[in-house]
């Protein structure tokens, strides 16, 4: 690990080793780009960044390409037990194969320790990817790779990205009366992770409140959601489309089905040439019928051509915890959202005009009515990008988080030769 030394405040450079319980990079899904742009803004503040997979893609398809972007924050990627060709890794083990083949499409597993889970040489090589580029600082994607810090000689110089809290996500679904939809073993798993880390990097401010009332004594430095700045022109005029993005992720598919059985229809019955489209992985997911002028539009080429014809975004997620993500990337396309308490955690307050927030389906239909009907599209559609760059830029948010960040681990302050491949 790195000496324990201060930091000058001009000077970032550093080690960073990224710690992947499984290639989440490829997929499209809203932890795949936070972990992106974490990566991207350690990468821009100076610091050489490494990312290791430890486990293999069973569960997911065992080949994936990265979306454009996904590899330049990354110095030396290491993937176990699989090929990379390009933007391509393909798994090189016949199980993750097998587990396609017969099991795809099972609901995922969380709270399972996946290092338990790993032998001595999968172990071994795991700990060998990490040490050949003597970083700085370990970073665990998920709390599921903090196992390995004691491997390393304790907590000093490691820390876990947090994109949510389970004890959170549980508790909502508790409360909406879903509990099949929480995972009660990920909850005692998290903490005891948690532990184990000298420091707990968090989506929003709420949660490393929450965590440290839970666990005195435990580190936490906030790093937001940050996103590039987007130069979609100014609507003027809102087309009477609304669009919800989202993963097949439980919590998703319950907001749809809450959206398609009680709020469209009434959408419809005050607004009848009003169209949705579904967009992501939750399209193929729906078990019930879908009403009028609802279209399952599944994955899309482009989601800003998507924004970029959409009226008004919708974010109808009633559990969970964190910060939906394509809440923000639909803001910052200048897109005004309609949103529950839950979707709208970690990014309220906002202005009316760029963020409505309803709890009853009859209440979410009147929004997104109003929306529709707003009589200064581009005025509404600057104030949303307004907002998400304040918010959640990459200048503005991301790179003044990094350094909190790289100050909180006290990273060496001089740059140190590049580590043997």
């Amino acid at each position: 690990m790195g000496k324990d030394v201060s930091l000058k405040p001009t000077s970032l450079e550093g080690r960073i080793c990224l710690l992947m319980p499984f290639n989440i990079l490829a997929t499209r899904s809203g932890n795949s780009a936070y972990m992106t742009s974490f990566a991207a803004a350690l990468r821009a503040a100076g610091c050489r960044v490494d990312l290791v997979c430890f486990w293999s893609l069973r569960g997911r398809r065992p080949f994936l390409r990265f979306p454009k972007g996904h590899l330049a924050p990354y110095s030396n990627l290491h993937f176990r037990s699989c090929l990379r060709l390009g933007d391509w890794i393909i798994s090189l083990n016949p199980l993750d194969w097998r587990h396609w083949l017969i099991r795809s499409g099972n609901r995922p597993r969380h709270g399972k320790d996946r290092l338990s889970r790993l032998g001595p040489k999968e172990r071994k090589w795991l700990l060998r990817q990490v040490r050949r580029n003597d970083p700085d600082l370990v970073v665990a994607n998920y709390y599921t790779g903090a196992d390995l810090f004691a491997a390393l000689g304790g907590p000093e110089g490691t820390a876990i990205l947090s994109h949510d809290i389970f004890a959170d996500r549980n508790a909502s679904a508790r409360a909406l009366e879903r509990p099949e939809l929480a995972f009660p073993e990920a909850e005692k798993a998290e903490m005891d992770a948690f532990r184990k880390a000298g420091l707990v990097i968090t989506i929003k401010d709420e949660d490393g409140a929450t965590l440290r009332r839970r666990l005195p004594g435990l580190r936490t430095v906030t790093y937001p959601m940050t996103l590039p700045p987007v130069s979609a022109a100014p609507k003027t005029e809102r087309p009477p489309i609304c669009v919800y993005v989202g993963s097949g992720h439980a919590a998703n598919i319950d907001g749809l089905d809450w959206l398609l059985d009680e709020i469209w229809p009434q959408v419809l019955a005050a607004r009848p040439d009003a169209r949705l489209r579904v967009v992501g992985k939750m399209a193929e997911l729906r078990d019930g019928p879908w009403p009028a002028r609802a279209e399952a539009a599944g994955f899309v080429e482009s989601l800003a051509s998507e924004y970029a014809a959409t009226g008004v975004a919708l974010a109808p997620i009633r559990l969970g915890s964190g910060v939906k993500i394509k809440t923000v990337e639909a803001l910052a396309h200048g897109l005004p959202v309609v949103s529950t308490p839950h979707a709208s955690e970690g990014i309220a307050p906002a202005p009316r005009e760029v963020l409505r927030i309803a709890v009853s389906a009859e209440a979410f239909a009147g929004a997104i009515l109003e929306a529709l009907a707003d009589p200064d599209s581009a005025a509404s559609s600057v104030a949303a990008r307004d907002f998400a760059r304040r918010r959640f830029g990459f200048e503005e948010a991301g790179l003044p988080a990094i350094h909190d960040i790289l100050t909180a681990v006290r990273i060496p302050d001089e740059p140190r030769p590049e580590a043997s491949a």
